[in-house]
């Protein structure tokens, strides 16, 4: 069976991470793991499941947290919030009071004192955990959004801003926003007249920007004087194929963006190209663009900034992209070590995994970090290089 006529487009997806110190942690999309990629070291480890969850289920979590050296995973179709301690390498598992009926639970979360929060993406409520004894209580129905546009679908999809003990998101689909106070746990809606829909935002100092679908204009709400205004952005040099993957995104896809030194940095998580908004210039440029994947749900990570940089994972790459002040790219690609191998051939034999259902095993979805051949090992790079997952697993190396 030739990999490349069956499997080339299968390219893997990861939608958060975390980082302490040199190591990026971060699950992979239908994969039931959770790894980490030493920086430093240049190694890629597997370190722990999340055996409570079907394996290979698509979008497990959507977001993560990192909280008193744990980490916090926020079910998207998970039925449990996982919780990992990195000191003691152990993962425990919070069962959720699901509502029937819910297939996608939660889009993302934010931190109050002790208190973590998750935003719905189709749960009719707030949900608010102890991060210290796990302690869960729902509060704030938001049910009545959906009255809020006809056409929304989920409630939120996208990141929270936070201002002193107030956050902010946009609400899907529509031109509103939603303003949560934490210290009295009561909300507020707040309608942005002239824009359209709403399909990102991000924050600097007191200032939110929200950036609207199709046109592309920034709306900057000042949270001090309550003050807002709309910014015009020139995108001529941003190709149409570019353009679609951010501006026109549809089909539940999340527009990622990142504020830095007055400029905005915009990915998705369906697409491979990272777009910089400069709001001194009043203009668009294509900071990075990836090679093009034939899976529509190969695209980048959330943007995060590891000290001076900003760093996102873009899945048609299978590398950590990093960037610098002056715009310069790093890419740190990411490869399977031999030491993965036996065990993910074990956990395949196990449960009877034929040649032909790869495509809906963990194996596959990695594939991509080891098909690459090149004659050398690119430095940089870590694990097996001119061989592939599958032909390990066959045998035919």
């Amino acid at each position: 069976m030739s990999l490349k006529s069956n499997y080339s487009d299968r390219e893997i997806q990861i939608r958060d991470f975390v980082v302490t110190d040199t190591k990026f942690w971060f699950v992979v999309d239908r994969c039931n793991k959770l790894f980490y990629y030493d920086m430093k070291e240049k190694k890629l480890c597997m370190v722990n499941g999340f055996i409570k969850e079907k394996t290979n289920r698509a979008n497990l979590f959507r977001s993560t947290e990192e909280y008193d050296g744990k980490i916090f995973f926020i079910p998207m179709t998970a039925e449990h919030i996982y919780v990992y301690s990195i000191a003691e390498n152990k993962m425990e598992s919070i069962k959720l009071e699901l509502e029937e009926g819910i297939a996608c639970h939660y889009s993302s979360s934010f931190r109050y004192n002790n208190f973590l929060y998750l935003t719905p993406m189709c749960c009719r409520n707030l949900l608010k955990l102890n991060m210290e004894d796990f302690h869960q209580k729902s509060i704030c129905n938001v049910e009545k959004l959906k009255n809020v546009s006809s056409k929304i679908k989920i409630f939120f999809i996208n990141d929270v801003c936070n201002h002193d003990d107030t956050f902010i998101t946009s609400i899907s689909e529509c031109n509103k926003i939603w303003i949560f106070n934490a210290a009295k746990e009561e909300y507020k809606i707040r309608e942005l007249k002239d824009m359209d829909h709403i399909i990102s935002n991000c924050m600097d100092d007191y200032f939110i920007y929200f950036l609207e679908r199709n046109k592309g204009r920034i709306a900057q709400w000042n949270t001090q004087t309550d003050e807002t205004d709309y910014i015009e952005i020139d995108y001529s040099l941003i190709s149409e194929q570019n353009m679609n993957q951010v501006l026109n995104i549809r089909d539940y896809g999340c527009v990622y963006s990142l504020f830095r030194n007055n400029c905005i940095y915009i990915c998705t998580d369906i697409g491979n190209v990272c777009l910089k908004i400069s709001l001194d210039e009043r203009k668009a440029h294509t900071v990075f663009e990836g090679t093009y994947g034939l899976s529509p749900r190969s695209g980048n990570s959330k943007l995060r900034i590891v000290g001076d940089n900003i760093v996102f994972f873009c899945g048609t790459e299978s590398s950590f992209i990093s960037i610098d002040k002056e715009d310069i790219i790093t890419k740190e690609k990411v490869l399977m070590k031999e030491n993965m191998l036996a065990d993910l051939k074990k956990e395949a034999s196990k449960e009877r995994i034929l040649e032909e259902d790869f495509r809906l095993c963990n194996i596959d979805m990695l594939l991509n970090l080891t098909q690459d051949k090149p004659k050398h090992r690119d430095e940089g790079s870590a694990g097996v290089v001119g061989t592939t997952v599958y032909e390990m697993i066959k045998g035919e190396v």
